[in-house]
């Protein structure tokens, strides 16, 4: 398959989507997730950055439409061995944990990020 078609040919598969998501949290310092990946290292390994068959390959089609991408051990990056498909609840279960002195952008309170922030609820 030529590198044309696996970029543009298969860029309908939500296989693709994750994959390209992943390289743009990685290597984009736009991207507002990029302080939680490429900004505190989390990388792409070499043979997923440049080929996204390399990655099917890899780590395979989606079983399911309702799982998403997930590095199992949050402190490697997207690598052979570290990557999968999982539930958005086994995905929460393997979150970095907010520390005990993370200050709120939103609200300016210790002890929450900005997602579980009562503000952001209306509360």
């Amino acid at each position: 398959m030529t590198k044309h078609l696996a970029h543009h040919g298969l860029s309908w598969m939500p296989e693709y989507k994750a994959w390209s998501n992943m390289i743009r949290r990685c290597t984009n310092p736009r991207c507002k997730d990029w302080s939680n990946y490429g900004g505190r290292g989390i990388t792409v390994c070499e043979r997923w950055c440049n080929s996204f068959l390399n990655f099917l390959e890899d780590v395979g089609e989606k079983p399911s439409i309702f799982l998403l991408l997930e590095r199992f051990d949050n402190n490697r990056g997207y690598e052979p061995g570290n990557v999968g498909w999982t539930t958005s609840k086994e995905q929460q279960n393997n979150r970095r944990p907010i520390p005990k002195n993370y200050k709120c952008s939103r609200c300016h309170s210790v002890g929450h990020n900005m997602k579980t922030c009562s503000k952001n609820n209306g509360v």
